[in-house]
């Protein structure tokens, strides 16, 4: 999971032996499209984001 910041124009370089593809997406699709242990990770890290609290995920039932 990465936090890329605000972008004013979208400039992403693919490096072609890591993915394939990128798109850019509103949280309400990004927790459609994701599998939901990476759903689960996007909304901690945007809760750690917003209130300074961070946790501790780990793999297996809660992730």
């Amino acid at each position: 999971m990465f936090d890329a910041g605000t972008f004013k124009a979208p400039d992403v370089r693919l490096q072609a032996d890591e993915l394939e593809a990128h798109m850019w997406a509103r949280l309400d699709e990004a927790g459609e499209l994701l599998l939901p242990s990476a759903a689960l990770r996007m909304t901690a890290a945007l809760e750690a984001r917003r209130t300074g609290i961070f946790q501790m995920l780990h793999s297996g039932d809660d992730c």
